[in-house]
Order: structure tokens, then C-alpha cells, then sequence
């Protein structure tokens, strides 16, 4: 990042240097030799947002100066290369944003892994010895468990919550062809369940998919709207284009994650 900023940043930190020498302590430039020399202090592995912020703000303030400025004390030439800079970063995140959607996704079926290690317990440790009554007994409350982790489970879960119980399944069968006391029952306990809530899964991706749509369609409008205005050439086009990106981070970030936590009970 620091390199990029370089060039573009020290140039127009130079110009405004030698307007302040023309006009001493004026404040606007007082202001941009400030933004100028805070920027270029920022960490060369310091996050891209910063010295985009840094950037636009310095775009922003000068703005103002450019309105009421001559030709000849114009920062034009020097903001123009920071804009450039700018609306390039900006670019690069737009084109960011479907992975972005696709790692919230993720990230909301990647909560039903922390759940590995109890379902492991509750299905390998402990089981009484089979063929006795008590061992009929910890199955039936080893089926209600399973139901009850199932219909808990979110939307946004509920296919990994699924597919951890065939894994077990697999884990049991092999278990059980190893000649593992009370295995084989637990295999078909969990085959049977796995199956049951397998056949909801189309139901689970419809409702999904019916939830997620408006607020998608909302999101691709915003980046849209956001790709038209970074190749605008007006330096003030960075404006809107920060105002799209943040309403589709408060889609992307909250609405989309809100749907993927209702909770799928309504399906079992």
C-alpha cells in the first residue's frame, strides 16, 4: 500500500508546501499538508481502508480548494493521480464482492464444525453395553439428541449439521464391520436419521435461497451503481461510490447472515 501512496501523495504533499509558502498558515492548506503527511506515515502493511480513507478525505478537502482556486495555484494534475489511485483500489474491492458474499455463506455453514467434538461424545463415549436395556435405553436419548441437533440447526448450517451425521454414520459402519460392540445399531440410527432430514435439504435450499434473493438483488444494484460511478472522472463520483459500498457491506454483513441463522425447525 505504501508504495502505491508514494508517489501520488508525496507530489501533491510538495505542491501544497509551496502554496503555503505563498499564503502562510492558510488553513485549507494547513489541512491538506496534514492529510498529506498523515498518510504517508501509515504502515507499509497497514490495511488498504486506511489509505483509501486518507486518500478520499484528501480528495474531499481539496475539492474545496479547487472551487475557488486560479489555474495557476490548481491542484488539479496532482489530485487527478490520486484519484486515479483511488478509483483503482476501489475497483479492486467491487470486483471483490461476490467472494465477499460467498465467504458470509460460508462462514454461517462453518459454525455447525464447532459442534464435532459434543456430537463425538454424545455418540462414541460412554455407550452402555449393547443388547442390555440400558444400552436401548441411551439409543432412544442418542435419537432424540440428534433430532433435536438437527431442528436447531440454522439455515445456514443445517446442510453441514447433516452431512457431520452421515461422517458418522460412515465412522459407526466402520466400526461395526471391525466387530465394535453396539456399533451397528448406531450406524442405522444415524443412517436413518441422516436420511430422513436429507430429503428436506431441497425444501432448506428454496427457503434460502427465496430469503437471500431480494436482499442479493438489493446488493448487485448498489455494486452497480458503484461500478458506474468509479469510472466517472469527477473526483466527487468517490463519494457515491463509498456510499453504495457501504449500504452493500450492511447487506452483505447483517441481512444476508440474518437469514442464514433462522432457525430451520420449521423443516423438521
Amino acid at each position: 500500500m505504501r508504495r502505491s501512496l508514494q508517489a501520488p501523495i508525496t507530489a501533491t504533499l510538495r505542491r501544497v508546501e509551496e502554496l503555503l509558502l505563498e499564503w502562510p498558515d492558510h488553513p485549507l492548506l494547513t489541512q491538506l499538508q496534514g492529510i498529506c503527511e498523515r498518510i504517508l506515515t501509515l504502515p507499509v502493511c497497514g490495511p488498504l481502508k486506511a489509505g483509501l480513507t486518507g486518500v478520499e478525505l484528501l480528495l474531499c478537502r481539496a475539492q474545496t480548494w479547487e472551487e475557488g482556486a486560479a489555474s495557476h495555484v490548481s491542484l488539479a494534475t496532482h489530485l487527478a493521480a490520486c484519484a486515479n489511485l483511488a478509483r483503482r483500489w476501489r475497483a479492486a474491492e467491487l470486483s471483490a464482492w461476490p467472494r465477499a458474499l460467498a465467504a458470509v455463506t460460508q462462514a454461517a455453514a462453518a459454525a455447525a464444525d464447532a459442534t464435532w467434538f459434543p456430537l463425538f461424545r454424545l455418540l462414541f463415549a460412554g455407550a452402555p453395553p449393547a443388547e442390555t436395556e440400558e444400552f436401548i435405553t441411551w439409543l432412544r436419548g442418542v435419537a432424540t439428541a440428534l433430532e433435536e441437533y438437527l431442528r436447531a440447526a440454522s439455515l445456514g448450517e443445517f446442510e453441514r449439521r447433516v452431512a457431520l451425521l452421515f461422517a458418522f454414520h460412515r465412522h459407526a459402519a466402520l466400526d461395526a464391520a471391525s466387530g465394535v460392540d453396539g456399533a451397528a445399531p448406531l450406524a442405522a440410527l444415524l443412517y436413518n436419521v441422516y436420511r430422513y432430514y436429507q430429503q428436506l435439504m431441497p425444501d432448506v435450499h428454496a427457503a434460502l435461497d427465496s430469503a437471500r434473493a431480494p436482499i442479493e438483488t438489493k446488493l448487485k444494484e448498489h455494486v452497480k451503481l458503484a461500478k458506474w460511478e468509479v469510472r466517472c472522472p469527477r473526483v466527487v463520483s468517490l463519494r457515491a461510490v463509498a456510499a453504495h459500498l457501504r449500504t452493500a457491506a450492511v447487506l452483505c454483513r447483517r441481512r444476508v447472515p440474518r437469514v442464514l441463522h433462522t432457525f430451520a425447525r420449521q423443516f423438521g
